[in-house]
């Protein structure tokens, strides 16, 4: 697949789902460092929070785990398939894996598109994963135009066999959140309960990411602040793309948010820019070394979209020159309670595709699926491919997991 059908087919995605109309005009406020404005995610006094341990599970869908074979628990159908033909190949796959049930046992939707469903069977001690992915058919190849109407397809499906005992445990993850089920800390420790990661979280209205106070990464050997590495990333606050250090923040004298002393890619700097009603609207990241050979100094920018009021998407792209081609642009999709739902990002050799489970109304995820769309295996005569690459992350409550998968039948 070519980088600009990829970027462009993201772009795209970003104005089908979001809608990008500013609600107002943007404008780009002066900055001014002021000091801290942030409302502390500490607890004030009486007020509960709750303190949560659990286990963090991982399966590597591109070895396939435990016993399982990459090619034989794993498909995916491409966009040539009709819907009941796309149905019939997957039922069949979930029932030769012994893991078909009339109704899932999970299920993900944004609107009337089914994301994800999960069919577990706890004789078999595994859960077949059937992925959706959708495309908006007959929109226009420029991400610039806004085509609402255009209607909604399935084009490939992503079929894979997840066997529990094949999960990896990797260690122990501790937070406490407050009462509107925020994370205000958290630390991860190692089997040897070695803590490996420290980090406090603050939170200010309109401001859609959390405020990093202090973070100590201590499996990295570098001092009190410091970036984490992806892999912790995938751990720690779950699922965010975007985390935003205090001490990189400044502010107006409004106690608004203007800009940042950093990238989030490459840049060396961030400004904020809103609409008339002060709604964020962009994040535009700045680069040094370009604006010097006479470029523009734009090096990325991330924009969100909003529905009645709350963050319903974040469209991000970055100039590669800046840095690593991988998740250089990408979508993420929100909830109703404004939870990351569904994400899709750029990678060299395509795109990945991850969706989040929640119980309830909890603001963590406790399974985290990434699919990836580079090929692992050979068509057969329909065209459907063999295998599917991915990956799962598990959190589980410590006391109920005690160290083992705890069954994942129930809704």
């Amino acid at each position: 697949m070519k980088a600009a059908e990829v970027l462009g087919g993201l772009l795209l995605l970003c104005l089908l789902l979001a809608g990008c109309d500013s609600a107002g005009t943007a404008e780009e406020g002066g900055k001014q460092e002021v000091g801290s404005v942030i409302s502390t995610g500490e607890p004030q006094a009486g007020e509960d929070t709750l303190e949560s341990t659990e286990s963090v599970f991982f399966f590597d869908g591109y070895s396939n785990g435990l016993g399982g074979d990459i090619l034989e628990d794993g498909l995916r159908i491409p966009s040539s398939f009709g819907d009941d033909s796309r149905r019939e190949r997957t039922v069949a796959a979930l029932q030769r894996w012994g893991v078909y049930q009339q109704t899932p046992a999970h299920t993900v939707s944004r609107g009337e598109r089914t994301l994800l469903e999960l069919y577990s069977e706890e004789e078999k001690r595994a859960t077949g994963v059937v992925f959706h992915l959708w495309s908006q058919q007959g929109a226009s190849a420029d991400p610039r135009r806004k085509e609402q109407s255009a209607a909604w397809a399935e084009t490939e499906t992503y079929c894979a066999l997840l066997r529990w005992d094949g999960f990896e445990k990797l260690g122990t993850l501790a937070y406490n959140s407050d009462s509107s089920r925020r994370t205000l800390q958290e630390s991860f420790s190692d089997l040897g309960g070695n803590q490996q990661a420290y980090i406090t979280y603050e939170y200010a209205p309109g401001i859609p990411f959390p405020i990093i106070s202090r973070c100590q990464n201590t499996s990295a050997g570098h001092g009190e602040i410091t970036e984490f590495s992806p892999n912790l990333w995938d751990i720690l606050n779950r699922p965010q793309r975007f985390c935003l250090y205090k001490e990189k923040m400044e502010f107006d004298e409004t106690g608004q948010w203007q800009g940042y002393d950093g990238g989030f890619h490459a840049g060396n700097r961030a400004s904020c820019l809103y609409d008339g009603t002060g709604q964020l609207q962009t994040i535009r990241e700045e680069s040094d070394e370009l604006a010097m050979d006479g470029g523009s100094p734009v090096i990325g920018e991330i924009d969100f979209g909003y529905q009645n009021d709350r963050l319903d998407t974040v469209c991000y792209w970055f100039d590669h020159r800046g840095g690593s081609t991988d998740d250089s642009s990408g979508v993420i999709a929100y909830d109703g309670q404004g939870r990351p739902q569904y994400k899709e990002y750029y990678v060299t050799h395509g795109a990945h595709y991850c969706v989040y489970l929640y119980e309830g109304a909890e603001t963590r995820p406790w399974l985290c699926l990434e699919f990836c769309s580079q090929a692992v295996g050979p068509q057969d005569e329909d065209g459907v491919y063999a295998g599917c690459a991915f990956l799962a992350y598990l959190f589980q409550n410590e006391q109920e997991s005690n160290g083992s998968i705890v069954p994942m039948t129930a809704e």
